[in-house]
């Protein structure tokens, strides 16, 4: 497990508890440098997309999963000052539709996944196929189970197909996800972002974090 930045790069070589990880941790790095840096990376990224595009050799999918407030749309949006539009897009996976609920779990998420030439983003995954339905008690064990061997073939499907997969989880702490959330609700702005089953989910920290993690090794971020 590296460090970059402030950000830690998992390799798959052992298992993560979050609860080890001070989501404070900045590395010494300051709000300026890192608003420097991520100028920086745009540019480089702006001109790697130039080259996916125009190769048409590869695909870019891009996961960003956190909880909610962690900064997800905020990221998303970040990003996409850095892209070509015509080549990226973003697909927000939120409670499945009856039609999705009527396929296997990953049937959404793979009709999502860009073409060779593209970018997408995903905010929130397949993943939460594993996670919310375990904690929310949604199947039962051997279904939710059996997806991590799903996921993992899912994903060894889309990089033998020349998808570039990268895999981005968003960790904050339980006070800062609550003043989030707060300051959310106070802004008219925001305000329309909340839903109330964010605040249902707030007890169920710890058993989220738990899932986490217990996660079998090859399934984890």
């Amino acid at each position: 497990m590296a460090r970059t930045h402030y950000a830690l790069k998992l390799d798959g070589s052992r298992r993560v508890r979050l609860d080890d990880i001070d989501p404070a941790d900045t590395a010494g790095v300051e709000k300026d440098e890192g608003l420097e840096g991520i100028d920086r990376l745009g540019a480089e990224l702006a001109e790697l997309e130039n080259l996916l595009t125009y190769a048409g050799t590869h695909a870019l999918l891009v996961v960003l999963q956190g909880r909610d407030a962690s900064g997800k749309d905020g990221s998303i949006r970040k990003i996409l000052e850095f892209t070509n539009v015509q080549n990226a897009y973003v697909k927000a996976f939120k409670v499945p539709t009856e039609e999705e609920r009527a396929h296997d779990f990953l049937w959404r998420a793979h009709a999502a996944v860009p073409r060779k030439g593209f970018m997408a983003l995903f905010n929130r995954s397949y993943y939460e196929d594993v996670l919310a339905a375990r904690v929310h008690r949604l199947v039962p064990k051997q279904v939710w189970r059996g997806r991590y061997a799903h996921i993992n073939a899912f994903e060894k499907l889309l990089l033998d197909a020349n998808v570039i997969l990268l895999k981005f989880c968003l960790h904050v702490s339980a006070d800062e996800q609550y003043d989030r959330l707060r300051a959310r609700e106070k802004d008219p702005r925001t305000a329309w972002k909340l839903n109330p089953e964010d605040w249902r989910e707030i007890p169920l920290w710890d058993e989220m974090t738990m899932v986490r993690r217990s996660e079998p090794a090859g399934a984890q971020w």
